[in-house]
């Protein structure tokens, strides 16, 4: 009976530890009809995060459509060392063929290096849900990111604005709506 209980033990400490802690679990609805051309073009600043980490940084997003897809090229500053750092990414098909009642996937590769990660190696790739945007001004959204070779997945819910300067006051109304208020929200200088 011993053996069994051991046996059981390590099975099932075998079996949980290989399951991904999936952090990913946006709990509102994606924007019905998004507009993906409309959304997915021109520059975005990252001006508010909810429940972010210590190293978050405000981000520039510039998104271009081609023939292959959209691609996401962004920018930052990493906090503690203040050096900039770009990031480009490719969504994972054309644009007729993204699915806008589900989250944009992209995948993304390096332009700067860090003790973790070489320089153009694909490191990570991102889902974008947008739960609501005005398209001109702001956008709520929530963003997925996995780290190639991790099996945990990040969340966050982000306010992009159009300009670096974006205050938040035009999504408080579809904040309050889903359940969030702007205060909860970190404002972020870019």
């Amino acid at each position: 009976m011993k053996i069994n209980a051991v046996i059981f033990g390590i099975l099932t400490y075998t079996v949980t530890k290989k399951q991904p802690v999936e952090t990913c679990q946006n709990r509102l609805p994606i924007k019905s009809g998004l507009k993906i051309t409309e959304f997915f073009t021109g520059t975005w600043f990252t001006t508010h995060m909810k429940d972010a980490s210590d190293l978050a940084s405000c981000r520039e997003y510039k998104f271009q459509q081609n023939p292959q897809g959209i691609l996401l090229t962004y920018t930052g500053q990493v906090p503690d060392s203040n050096k900039p750092y770009a990031v480009t990414c490719s969504s994972n098909g054309t644009v007729v063929s993204l699915n806008a009642s589900a989250p944009i996937p992209f995948n993304c590769v390096q332009k700067y290096t860090t003790a973790y990660h070489a320089p153009g190696k694909e490191f990570s790739s991102l889902g974008f849900s947008v739960i609501e945007t005005d398209y001109t001004e702001y956008g709520f959204l929530y963003r997925c990111t996995q780290f190639n070779g991790e099996q945990n997945s990040y969340g966050i819910y982000i306010l992009l604005h159009r300009s670096k300067t974006g205050d938040g006051s035009k999504a408080n109304d579809i904040l309050k709506k889903s359940g969030m208020d702007l205060p909860k929200f970190k404002k972020y200088s870019c």
